[in-house]
């Protein structure tokens, strides 16, 4: 409430849009919140407040996996393979220095073998 000319970053997940399954429900409700949450702290600061919500990334907690459950929940999701940091940070950077709306919520995913940002 104090700074009114900064930019909030929050980080949640394509599980709190639509990818969510019952094992991790509590996860996916979690991350729901914070997409809106992100749109409700629009509403009372002058900030500029957005949500970023990847799919899968390949960070090295992802590699450590249960390798077939991993490749059943990239399957199930329809996401060919894992999001590589070199293409999520030009992918985050262009969100951050493009012109967005404070509230606004982006899907980054792959879609065929394409990194792919999408505005919710």
């Amino acid at each position: 409430r104090y700074i009114n000319d900064g930019m909030i970053i929050n980080f949640a997940s394509t599980d709190g849009i639509d990818t969510y399954s019952e094992y991790s429900i509590g996860y996916s409700i979690s991350k729901a919140g914070i997409i809106n949450m992100t749109k409700g702290i629009s509403l009372s600061t002058k900030n500029k407040i957005l949500c970023i919500c990847p799919n899968w990334i390949d960070t090295s907690s992802t590699r450590d996996m249960d390798k077939d459950y991993l490749n059943s929940e990239l399957t199930r999701i329809g996401q060919s393979r894992l999001i590589s940091i070199e293409e999520f940070i030009p992918g985050f950077d262009k969100i951050i220095n493009d012109k967005f709306n404070s509230g606004d919520t982006y899907r980054i995913d792959i879609k065929g073998d394409k990194l792919w940002v999408e505005k919710m």
